[in-house]
């Protein structure tokens, strides 16, 4: 901004706003007009510019009766006109007009990288000439758009995607179509095509603005390109239904209809009579606001939706839904059930006031059905109500238990699906748990335990020589191993003959992505990141492997001594 330059603002071109300068003459043949500088008129309109005329000609009352005005063709430099967007939109040039004393400058200007020079120079520029202020404190640049293979989206390529098209869903016939309807020559439409076909067999979903925005969001890095994968936002329309369905329960299954929220937030203080899992989902509720604050106040808008999305779908949705089933189902209405609810009310409340900037529209329907939501926060929409505050219900320790109640939960479902157990299968569980404090929450937490992972009864011990024999292990890490007794519920031949049918399977997948991969001209001719992809996959197989034999090896041991 030191060498600033004179700049032509005019431009020939057919479309444009028109430059506001007209020039004056007394009739249409008045040759002197062009050779007079003081026949210029700038103004905002024609009648302004017919009363300026009149007033700088000096015209006498005929003279202005013959006055005719010929408004430049030329049309302003679009960066001109765009360069005074922080001015004008806060109402200057009157720079006591109530926006302007609010809002000039403005916090954040957000843009891409590649109109850095052409547009926020300009502004910076027209705002110091106009104002002698800067016209915002920060400039956000946001991430251009790519197609998943980090190509420049083009129509030849046939990888153009329409935003409104993501929105709506389009079969592949009609994406072909708008190729048809374009001035691409016929060798590229072919070529588009062939493209679309590849990459949209199935053309594309119906995914919602709402699946649109927050998957961009996820993808948002300041500066670099995103390399847009529809099938990632098609992940995130599953999310909303996700979303509809969980609050959905949660009202006519776990509230009720009679339910009536609290008429106050409930205070950290008392968390110490509520019951374990309102307390954790409460804690963590808590650090997913605090995660989405921070992203936000750092531009990290992956980070924030990283944060959210997780709270809903494997705190909230995973967990405490599932978790709170068995007391919600009780038809007395005890103090902890009302406190779960209460819970879960509040949950579900501030959790879609979190995630409202990132889906705006499911969040707004839904919270219209939380019964007090509207009359409690003081206002008819959610886009209106109070963004979310941490309130202090953190405890860290708590949410390092309940990962270890997870995990375990987690390791018996593993068994049971490695053996095809059915959740009406319900085989005892011992837990050996090394460390006290854990092994005491452990015990606490049993019948959760129980509910989450469809066993029988889950007992646990501090010496491993207890376990009786009949089990299939798991190890959680080094201090915590389940121990799932299958003794008489599953046949080991059977198991066997299974698993080794399904290592076969695996050792011929292996085999001939290896003969692939061995292949004199693969380096050279398949992409670097298919190449990493296959390497991937080598080694997963390769870890599948183990754990079958490990599996295999365990079913041997379950088979009768007499076998």
């Amino acid at each position: 901004m030191t060498s600033i330059k004179p700049w032509c603002i005019s431009r020939q071109l057919w479309w444009g706003l028109r430059i506001p300068a007209w020039y004056a003459t007394l009739g249409e043949r008045d040759v002197a007009a062009e050779e007079d500088v003081r026949r210029w008129i700038v103004a905002r309109d024609v009648h302004e510019a017919r009363e300026r005329a009149v007033i700088q000609l000096e015209l006498s009352a005929e003279d202005a009766s013959r006055l005719v005005l010929h408004q430049d063709e030329d049309v302003l430099d679009t960066w001109f006109s765009a360069g005074l967007h922080p001015l004008y939109t806060l109402g200057w040039p009157d720079t006591s007009h109530v926006d302007f004393l609010n809002f000039f400058p403005v916090d954040v200007m957000e843009t891409g990288h590649d109109i850095l020079f052409f547009w926020v120079a300009r502004m910076v520029m027209m705002s110091f000439a106009l104002t002698d202020r800067l016209p915002f404190k920060e400039v956000y640049l946001h991430a251009l758009v790519c197609d998943k293979d980090g190509r420049k989206m083009s129509k030849s390529l046939g990888n153009v995607i329409d935003p409104l098209d993501i929105i709506s869903g389009i079969s592949l016939e009609d994406m072909g179509a708008k190729l048809e309807s374009g001035n691409l020559h016929k060798s590229e439409i072919r070529r588009a095509r062939q493209a679309q076909r590849k990459q949209f067999p199935k053309g594309i979903p119906e995914c919602g603005s709402d699946a649109l925005r927050i998957g961009l969001l996820s993808y948002s890095v300041s500066g670099a390109s995103v390399n847009l994968d529809v099938e990632r936002i098609v992940g995130y329309r599953f999310f909303c239904n996700k979303l509809w369905n969980a609050v959905r329960y949660g009202l006519f299954h776990s509230l009720g209809e009679a339910y009536v929220p609290p008429s106050s937030v409930i205070q950290p203080q008392d968390l110490e009579h509520y019951p374990v899992p309102a307390q954790w989902i409460l804690s963590r509720l808590d650090k997913a606001i605090a995660d989405v604050h921070k992203g936000l106040e750092s531009y990290d808008f992956a980070l924030a939706v990283t944060a959210v999305y997780n709270f809903w779908l494997y705190d909230f949705c995973d967990v405490y839904l599932e978790i709170t089933k068995p007391i919600m189902r009780e038809d007395k209405c005890s103090t902890s059930k009302q406190r779960c609810q209460h819970v879960l009310w509040y949950s579900m409340e501030v959790g879609l006031r979190l995630l409202h900037p990132m889906m705006p529209f499911v969040t707004e329907a839904l919270w219209h059905h939380l019964p007090g939501a509207a009359h409690l926060q003081g206002c008819e929409s959610i886009m209106m109500a109070a963004y979310p505050k941490q309130m202090g219900y953190r405890h860290e320790a708590l949410e390092t238990q309940m990962e270890m109640v997870k995990a375990v939960v987690h390791g018996i479902r593993s068994v049971k699906s490695s053996l095809a157990m059915t959740n009406k299968e319900r085989p005892d569980v011992h837990t050996v748990c090394t460390v006290p404090g854990t092994a005491a929450f452990l015990l606490l937490e049993a019948s959760d335990i129980a509910f989450l992972s469809a066993c029988g009864n889950v007992v646990v011990h501090d010496d491993r020589s207890l376990i009786p024999t009949g089990c299939v292990t798991h190890v959680v890490d080094q201090y915590v191993s389940v121990h799932v007794l299958v003794q008489g519920m599953i046949d080991p031949d059977k198991q066997i003959q299974k698993l080794n049918k399904q290592k076969m399977a695996v050792l011929k997948d292996r085999e001939n992505l290896q003969k692939r991969m061995d292949a004199p001209e693969y380096r050279s001719k398949v992409p670097q990141n298919i190449q990493v992809q296959n390497a991937q996959r080598v080694e997963a197989m390769h870890e599948e492997l183990g754990a079958l034999e490990e599996a295999i090896v365990e079913m041997q041991q379950l088979k009768e001594p007499s076998s």
